[in-house]
């Protein structure tokens, strides 16, 4: 079972990890700098439906334990650490697979239903179900 966190606090303004020049630093679209430490990025897609806001990430070789998710007002954070599945030393000829510290920070633009949000992994997968807030109607009455 993975858990979602819900830590209400205020939102840097004006971020977005759309328009964050770091993301494909170095040509390397998983890695990117981090000032506490360096991180990955693994592979995310985002899908939104009338209902629903989808992310799934793949991010194979790890257990459900080793996830932490959270949900900052409109921001989702998925942090973690995948093992590297070889510990001897070894010479390496050759290495895409990353592993260690992995981060991905999510902006939304709109409200989500934080009390019905789902989180599955499966085959490798993380699969995160974000239901939308329906829009609230205000009644508008004469003084």
């Amino acid at each position: 079972m993975i858990t979602v966190i819900f830590k209400p606090r205020q939102v840097r303004p004006g971020y977005s990890i759309a328009e964050d020049p770091l993301v494909n630093f170095a040509g390397n679209r998983n890695y990117r700098p981090n000032y506490q430490s360096r991180t990955w990025r693994p592979s995310t897609d985002i899908y939104e439906t009338e209902e629903n806001i989808s992310v799934l990430v793949e991010i194979a070789g790890m257990d459900e334990e080793d996830f932490s998710i959270s949900m900052d007002r409109n921001v989702l954070n998925i942090q973690g650490v995948r093992p590297s599945p070889v510990e001897e030393r070894r010479a390496v000829h050759q290495m895409e697979i990353p592993f260690g510290e992995f981060s991905v920070e999510i902006v939304f633009s709109m409200e989500v239903d934080l009390n019905r949000v789902t989180a599955t992994y499966n085959n490798g997968f993380l699969n995160i179900i974000l239901p939308k807030e329906p829009p609230k109607h205000i009644d508008l009455t004469r003084e």
